[in-house]
């Protein structure tokens, strides 16, 4: 396995039995650091990450140690699309796994300006050329949503893969036992966890139950966000909205009824989703992205369009006004998990890939 790291050298360890090497990324700063960059680094990064050589060559050195048969790529920002033309110079097979829109969007999820962007602006066409140029020569693509798969066929990417598949990404999670389940609900408890930002829909979600009328419900919030933007959540001070900060998901789970997943940027496959099945726990999610995919209507949740706002304070108001749908959707919610969880058919559907390609 290799992956970036902020410093040193080339250098490896053993996690979990997995060799694993780490390389210094050569960019002007570690995007990770919560230090946030002014413009002109932001776009120096970007730049850089278009072709970056020196992680290409990288690439190259690992290849020639480790000699790989074949190579399943995911996230390669920071490495850029020179670690694609390295692996092919290099003539072994790529199986190139999407797990979010980098190679379509600089940003990664093709949102600006409060919305989801319905095309790539200039800057995206100019940035991501080499990408698509480069997508032509990958033999294998595979989405981690049929959406996100679909999404960059849409926009001519991976044009001449031969094999072009999608493979929902699993979560090893405990399932929640039956007998566990609370039957008994009084105040409904509706719950968002994740990073804090537009993006996420967080504003949509605290408008929706700020109007609510009824007082026999309320809403946690778990996360954090750049924190200017966290106050401005705050400063609202809304009622029965409580701000909880990080939380570990295993930790905020029993504490919530229903889980929100309002996000207004095409979320790909947010797997928070399938840990709130595993806890028994059905989900309102927005129609965007991967969510209609991991969503049964009616079974283990149900689907809003975030540009209405009205449906989604329907169908919290239709929670509190019909608690029993909770302890109707709870047991299907955890087969759903279920459904999410089988690692050795995820690991069998790849094997499988990885056998056409040899």
């Amino acid at each position: 396995m290799l992956t970036l790291s902020p410093e040193g050298g080339l250098h490896g360890d053993i996690v979990d039995n997995v060799k694993v090497l780490r390389a210094k990324l050569a960019n002007i700063y570690w995007p990770l650091s919560t230090f946030e960059r002014p413009f002109w680094q932001r776009f120096l990064w970007h730049a850089k990450d278009i072709y970056n050589t020196a992680m290409g060559n990288v690439v190259r050195q690992v290849i020639n140690r480790e000699k790989p048969d074949i190579i399943n790529c995911h996230n390669i920002a920071g490495w850029s699309a020179s670690a694609w033309n390295a692996i092919n110079q290099a003539g072994i097979p790529i199986v190139q796994v999407l797990h979010d829109l980098y190679t379509i969007c600089p940003n990664s999820n093709m949102f600006r300006n409060g919305k989801a962007c319905a095309r790539q602006c200039f800057r995206c066409k100019l940035f991501r050329l080499k990408h698509k140029t480069l997508s032509k020569k990958i033999p294998a693509v595979v989405g981690v949503s049929k959406f996100i798969l679909d999404y960059h066929i849409a926009f001519n990417y991976f044009s001449m893969s031969k094999v072009k598949t999608f493979i929902h990404n699993p979560r090893y999670l405990q399932l929640r036992p039956l007998n566990e389940l609370n039957t008994s609900i009084s105040k409904i408890r509706f719950g968002f966890i994740g990073t804090l930002n537009s993006a996420k829909g967080i504003e949509i979600l605290i408008k929706a139950f700020s109007e609510i009328l009824h007082s026999n419900s309320l809403l946690l919030i778990a996360g954090k966000g750049k924190k200017t933007f966290e106050e401005k959540l705050k400063s609202k001070n809304p009622k029965n909205i409580y701000f909880l900060d990080y939380m570990r998901p295993s930790d905020f789970f029993p504490l919530i009824d229903v889980l929100i997943v309002p996000s207004i940027w095409n979320d790909t496959f947010p797997t928070v989703i399938i840990e709130s099945f595993a806890h028994g726990i059905p989900v309102i999610g927005s129609r965007r992205g991967g969510i209609p995919e991991m969503i049964n209507v009616g079974e283990n949740g149900f689907l809003f369009e975030p540009n209405n706002p009205h449906e989604l304070h329907a169908l919290l108001t239709k929670f509190i006004e019909n608690p029993t749908l909770i302890r109707d959707m709870r047991c299907n919610a955890i087969k759903s998990a279920a459904s999410f969880s089988d690692i050795d058919e995820w690991v069998n559907q790849y094997l499988s890939l990885f056998m056409k390609l040899m």
